[in-house]
Parts: C-alpha cells; sequence; structure tokens
C-alpha cells in the first residue's frame, strides 16, 4: 500500500511496516468478505480521470499537482534506475541526483510550491535516504538531526510551501518514524501525542499550507494507522467512517483541501478521499482493479496520485471534480465529541 510517502516506504523495506504491519496486513486479509465490517464508507466524487504517464515507463506515479497544471512524482522504466519527473500539460522533464549510478538508486519528485521549488527524496545504492531541494537545476541535500545512517533509514522532505517552509519524515537506526519542520534552517521534530514510540512506528509529516496548517498521520500502539492536520500546536484527528486505517496524503495550499487513502476491514485495497470542512468523498479511479492512491490536490480540487490493476502496474491519474454527493455523518472525532473535525479553513483566523 502506499500513499504519499509511498516511494520512500517502498525503499525502506525495514519500516514499511510503519504504514501498517506485515503481520495485520495478514489478519486483514484473513478476515471473510462476509464477516467484512459493514460500515457506511463515503459515497464517490462525481469526476473526470485521467492517465498521467511517462511514456515508455514501466510505472508512474504522480505526487503533487500545483495550481498552474505542474505535476510532479516520479517513474521508472524496464531498465535503469527510479527517477523524477515534472509534466506541464504532457510536456516532461525528467529529475535525478547527481549521485544517482545503477538500477537500485532512486530519485522522487514528491512536491512542488507555486514557485516552482522542488523537494523530494534520493538514494544511491548504499541505500540511505536523503531528502533533497531542488531548484534551477540544483540539488541541496536535507538530513534532519536523528536521522539514521544505514541503509533503510534517513530523511525524505516531502512538501514545501510558498515561504519555503519544508516538512518531511526521518527515520532513526531504531526505525522509529518522526516528522520533521523546516524552516529557516531549523528543524523541529513533529510527534502525534497518539503514535507508538517503538519501532515499525510513528508520525509522519506530509502537507504544509502556506499559512503553516500541515497534514500527516501516525501509527498507534495496535497498528492503526490514522490522518491529522495539525495548527498551532494542535493535533486533529482524520478517521474516514467505516474505515480501519486511514492515510492522510497532503493538504492543499490555501483551500484546506485534504487527500488520501484508506482501508476497510478485510480489505487490503486502498480507496481514495477527499476531505473539506467536515466532508468526505471516495476516490476510486474506474480503471484500477487494485488500490487507488491520490497523494495530493491543489485549489481547484485537483487530485493526483496513482492506481494498480490486475497486472500489478502502477499508472499515474489526475482527477477533475464535478458534483459530488452529500457526505456520509462522521462517527468519530480526534476531540472525542463524537462528530468528525471540520478541516482548516485556510487564510481564516
Amino acid at each position: 500500500m502506499r500513499f504519499r510517502t509511498a516511494v520512500v516506504m517502498a525503499a525502506l523495506g525495514a519500516v514499511a511496516a510503519f504504514v501498517i504491519s506485515l503481520a495485520a496486513v495478514g489478519a486483514l486479509a484473513a478476515v471473510p468478505a462476509s464477516r467484512a465490517l459493514l460500515a457506511a464508507t463515503p459515497p464517490l466524487a462525481k469526476g473526470s480521470y485521467k492517465n498521467v504517464m511517462v511514456p515508455r515507463a514501466k510505472m508512474t506515479m504522480a505526487e503533487d499537482i500545483a495550481d498552474s497544471g505542474l505535476i510532479v512524482g516520479c517513474f521508472q522504466r524496464k531498465t535503469g534506475p527510479e527517477r523524477g519527473f515534472t509534466d506541464m500539460h504532457g510536456r516532461f522533464t525528467f529529475i535525478t541526483h547527481r549521485s544517482i549510478t545503477g538500477r537500485s538508486s532512486t530519485t522522487c519528485a514528491l512536491s512542488a510550491n507555486s514557485l516552482g521549488v522542488i523537494v523530494g527524496y534520493y538514494a544511491n545504492r548504499s541505500g540511505v535516504i536523503h531528502g533533497f531541494v531542488y531548484q534551477k537545476g540544483i540539488f541541496t541535500t536535507i538530513n534532519a538531526p536523528g536521522a539514521g545512517r544505514r541503509s533503510g533509514e534517513g530523511t525524505s522532505a516531502i512538501d514545501i510551501n510558498k515561504a519555503g517552509v519544508i516538512v518531511g519524515l526521518y527515520i532513526t537506526s531504531k526505525d522509529v518514524v518522526h516528522g520533521f519542520v523546516l524552516s529557516h534552517g531549523k528543524f523541529t521534530r513533529v510527534d502525534d501525542p497518539n503514535a507508538a514510540h517503538s519501532s515499525a512506528g510513528g508520525t509522519f509529516l506530509n502537507g504544509v499550507a502556506d499559512d503553516g496548517t500541515m497534514s500527516g498521520g501516525y501509527t498507534d500502539a495496535s497498528q492503526r494507522s490514522h490522518g491529522f492536520w495539525l495548527r498551532q500546536g494542535k493535533f486533529h484527528q482524520v478517521d474516514v467512517p467505516g474505515a480501519r486505517n486511514t492515510f492522510v496524503g497532503c493538504i492543499s495550499d490555501r483551500s484546506g483541501l485534504l487527500v488520501g487513502g484508506y482501508q476497510i476491514r478485510g480489505h487490503r485495497r486502498l480507496a481514495g478521499f477527499t476531505y473539506h470542512h467536515g466532508v468526505f468523498r471516495t476516490l476510486r479511479d474506474p480503471s484500477a482493479t487494485g488500490s487507488t492512491d491520490p497523494q495530493c490536490a491543489n485549489d481547484r480540487s485537483r487530485v493526483v496520485g496513482f492506481y494498480t490493476n490486475t497486472l500489478n502496474v502502477t499508472t499515474g491519474f489526475r482527477f477533475t471534480p464535478g458534483t459530488s454527493p452529500a457526505a456520509v455523518p462522521g462517527v468519530r472525532a480526534g476531540s472525542g465529541e463524537g462528530r468528525l473535525p471540520s478541516s482548516p479553513r485556510i487564510g481564516r483566523p
């Protein structure tokens, strides 16, 4: 299963269980469909889907979309390393860190702000992960204090806002995941108070709006995953109604739109979702026979992500919304008030 930090988790085999443990996946798969939790999940969002596919690529993952229509992500062809890309209305350019050599190496672009500054991560044959900022053809490496230095450990820069504030995650030598904020050269560690602080557990940040509101998620002590948005030091939990696991992917720059994926008990596949002002809607690419994994959205509510088919081929998509049905009423809030929290109204006090 993959979500905003998908490529990071795929590269970090030792801590892939941070998203959801292999044991938990096995337990989910063992539940017969007839015994699966029968709960109301959000209705499908109406709109159109269009593939985003790098020419001659066997895998394309669209990770972020700007209001200008610029899409960033990563791809891999039949041979060669995984590389980053930008897509401006069908015109592709490719991004490869200068240290990358060999098929086992990786570069992935995860986000671009409104000024065209790109962040992501790279890893060479050593397997250590490093975050990067890419601007005007120049890479600047980001390594969070406390990040491990062995294969399967390191730092990923996942989002950047207009002011240049960067958020992401880092993985310690004990396989614990922490979120971080990098602002004016200073790192701040971020941990959800409900997160498990043990191997294959922790907190990640994957979105930062222009007003500083952040998005992310955590794994609790029972290995269940939850999303959140964070503003002025206060965490607001986000759980899709009827879902066992919820993975928030990012927050838009100004509108406060959250996107991500969720998993129902007894099912391995992810369905996507959008969440805005307390309203959930499901995203499911009609070409997907496997998971649909939205990664991020712009302020025009265009969503990008990727899906899998029966051949396990990963293809990027762009969703353009139409008219959507009303939301399913919320059944749980991080505040314990019995209803889902409203998403942040960006730019308002």
